[in-house]
């Protein structure tokens, strides 16, 4: 935690006052990518090794609804409601979310 904050006070100190708002954001996602290098080298669980692949597959997605939302239609409320549409066709059609699954959640909240 100690080394995330120095991260973070260094990359914003620097990087806010030459790009403000993406300087910002820099720094976050620097302090972010640093925290999982050193929370996977400290780590008891193992990482998935034959299907690792799939963890990129659910910012990817988001990544693609938010594009196609952005490019195809105006205004703040049907981006929104585009986005999530296309999210989630994209994750049943792809077979990242299933109906069972689905299920399960609602079964452990019960």
């Amino acid at each position: 935690m100690a080394v995330s904050f120095g991260v973070n006070l260094i990359a914003c100190s620097i990087l806010i006052p030459q790009y403000k708002n993406e300087g910002a954001a820099g720094a976050y996602f620097l302090t972010v990518l640093v925290q999982l290098v050193l929370y996977i080298q400290k780590k008891t669980l193992p990482l998935p090794t034959t299907r690792w692949y799939i963890l990129f597959l659910w910012p990817v997605t988001a990544g693609m609804a938010g594009f196609i939302s952005c490019r195809f239609t105006t205004g703040l409320a049907l981006r929104i409601s585009v986005a999530l549409f296309v999210y989630l066709g994209l994750v049943f059609f792809s077979r990242q979310l299933r109906v069972k699954d689905w299920k399960t959640l609602q079964s452990l909240y019960q």
